[in-house]
């Protein structure tokens, strides 16, 4: 906020309007949440050239570290990370993992490169990690696994690469897992049979980004809460297991532009509540 000063010139008095200087956060006076997270804000925001985001209202100029855009606390703690839409670029610090109280993150839609921090895994509380729609590349960390509390896994629209880490079925709270639109390799792992709560699996390719091979694993005919399911734009073959005619629940299905033979199964006409094929 500006302020008026006053001023005399050769015996004159005039008001002049002068803007304020606005000084940088002092993490050790700050007292809504401790300076180590005060400190993990601030090392993101650097990190991520911050001075150049869409909207950055208070970073690195307030000591109230809650009211800065996209933050939201709770319990003396950063809660949540919203900076969507923000033209955030450079990589993601791993310093990001010191935030242990952090629920939701949320960076999709910006300019993210480099690979996915292995200290991510430590987010213990996480329970949605959206990170779409960014350059981000490497291979999916195996050890995003550990993440128990997580109910929704976002990494679409990137450029990882690689092999879907088996580690990921072991993720039994997930209720969407969107890997869609990547340069992944490989075999779908069976272990995604056992998230038993999963409401959406997205594994899709547009243009043939994704390049998933071999067969579909009748394990993803365990997910009985699976609402829609697509597999499309792969290189995926063999023949369409009978197990998916257990998917009561299941309302869109794609499997085009794959490489699969054989019949139709007869399982798919009990599909009552297919909506899309």
């Amino acid at each position: 906020m500006s302020k008026f000063y006053l001023y005399c010139f050769s015996g004159l008095t005039g008001l002049v309007l002068l803007p304020s200087i606005q000084a940088a956060t002092d993490c050790s006076v700050v007292t809504q949440i401790p300076p180590t997270e005060c400190e993990t804000l601030l090392d993101f925001y650097n990190h991520t050239d911050g001075a150049n985001w869409s909207y950055s209202k208070d970073w690195n100029e307030t000591n109230t570290p809650c009211k800065w855009n996209g933050v939201n606390c709770g319990g003396g703690h950063v809660i949540s990370l919203d900076l969507t839409f923000n033209k955030l670029g450079n990589s993601i610090p791993e310093s990001l993992g010191q935030l242990s109280n952090l629920q939701s993150l949320e960076l999709g839609w910006n300019q993210l490169s480099g690979a996915i921090p292995d200290s991510l895994s430590q987010l213990n509380n996480l329970q949605s990690l959206d990170l779409v729609g960014n350059q981000l590349s490497g291979a999916i960390p195996r050890s995003l696994g550990q993440l128990n509390n997580l109910q929704t896994l976002d990494l679409g629209w990137n450029q990882l690469i690689g092999a879907i880490p088996e580690s990921l079925g072991q993720l039994n709270n997930l209720q969407s897992l969107d890997l869609n639109s990547n340069q992944l390799s490989g075999a779908i792992p069976e272990s995604l049979g056992n998230l038993s709560n999963l409401q959406s699996l997205d594994l899709g390719s547009l243009l043939g980004s994704n390049q998933l091979s071999g067969t579909i694993p009748e394990s993803l005919g365990n997910l009985s809460n699976l609402q829609s399911l697509d597999l499309g734009g792969n290189q995926l073959s063999g023949a369409i297991p009978e197990s998916l005619g257990q998917l009561n629940n299941l309302q869109s299905l794609d499997l085009g532009w794959n490489e699969l033979s054989g019949a139709i199964p007869d399982s798919l006409g009990q599909l009552n509540n297919l909506q899309t094929l």
